[in-house]
């Protein structure tokens, strides 16, 4: 009975020893969790930034959305301004070439006009110089009869 009792203390000895070797792991196996959960810490204060940094990226991006589609719409507006000119170019275009034709016409008259104005001043000057010359010979006549009446 000895035996057994001293049997039963070796084998309680042993069982505390292994449960003192159970507990030891389980305190390592805590101090690695805590280690675990300290870097999972770190990992979510670094997702937190990571967030952080891509809601503003985020925001960014809205703001360059925002401001691509206000200057697409300014490139509309001046393309419809562009347009708008372009038509109203063309319709100058029409009015400039019809007023060309119109003055070109006008100057062909008017050269036509001058020539035959100039022919007519060319027969009123010839017939103008044939009546002063007729009007010489009758002065210088009338001159020569005063002269003799005024002699007499």
């Amino acid at each position: 009975m000895e035996q057994i009792l001293i049997a039963l203390r070796e084998m309680e000895e042993r069982v505390h020893a292994k449960f003192e070797k159970i507990d030891e792991r389980f305190e390592k196996m805590d101090e690695r969790f805590e280690k675990i959960d300290e870097r999972f810490d770190k990992m979510d204060e670094r997702f937190q930034g990571m967030d952080q940094r891509f809601e503003k990226l985020d925001e960014r991006f809205q703001t360059t959305d925002r401001r691509q589609e206000k200057s697409e719409n300014r490139h509309q507006k001046i393309d419809s301004k562009l347009k708008h000119l372009d038509e109203q170019i063309g319709s100058i275009n029409f009015r400039f070439n019809r007023m060309e034709s119109t003055l070109n016409t006008i100057a062909q008259n008017a050269q036509e006009d001058t020539v035959t104005i100039l022919n007519r001043i060319d027969s009123i000057t010839n017939s103008t110089r044939e009546d002063i010359d007729f009007l010489a010979e009758q002065v210088g006549r009338h001159e020569m009869y005063f002269k003799r009446l005024n002699k007499s």
